[in-house]
């Protein structure tokens, strides 16, 4: 029984040609995408890379599925990144020492992570960011998060509808009533 004929993406070269065009045309997506499952800015153009490189190793579809299965890749090498960077963390914590036991001992500096104060801290700045960002008016709230989000003006105005003279204004109102209510805590504290 004859095999079924490969499809010319199923050559490293013919996948090649198709990832070039992937992202000529789709690679500010694919970046906000990474960036927006990494920690920083440089594990996200390593997972953008891992998935290009696993792309070009291994996809045997068609050019029109090859944009679903790289951002699903992509994803995946960044939580992948993610992992490996916590748990490589969390084998560098240190126990610290009082001055008093460090005596005619070498000190053994302890990692620059938050400690419970300032985990609590954080979240309840949090807490009070969202409290502020439900007063806002509901397209003003909208248009922060998207933007939050790594959300393009165009693409807030394809969603919602909006011009892109609407979705300035509601970012710049919505900044200001935030400052304004910010401003306001800081006063009754």
């Amino acid at each position: 029984m004859a095999g079924q004929p490969k499809s010319r993406s199923a050559c490293p070269a013919g996948r090649a040609a198709i990832l070039e065009r992937l992202l000529s045309r789709e690679g500010p997506r694919l970046r906000r995408v990474v960036r927006s499952n990494s920690a920083n800015p440089a594990d996200a153009e390593d997972a953008l890379q891992d998935a290009c490189l696993a792309f070009v190793r291994f996809y045997e579809g068609d050019e029109a599925g090859a944009i679903r299965w790289l951002t699903l890749v992509a994803k995946r090498c960044a939580w992948a990144i993610g992992r490996r960077e916590r748990r490589r963390g969390s084998s560098l914590h240190v126990a610290t020492v009082e001055p008093s036991e460090a005596s005619g001992q070498a000190i053994v500096p302890a990692d620059h992570r938050d400690g419970t104060a300032e985990l609590v801290e954080r979240a309840e700045a949090l807490e009070r960011r969202i409290e502020l960002l439900g007063r806002l008016k509901a397209d003003e709230r909208t248009t922060l998060i998207l933007i939050g989000l790594g959300v393009s003006y165009a693409e807030i105005g394809e969603l919602r509808g909006w011009t892109h003279t609407k979705i300035n204004r509601c970012a710049a109102e919505g900044r200001a009533r935030l400052r304004e209510l910010e401003a306001g805590e800081g006063e009754r504290s």
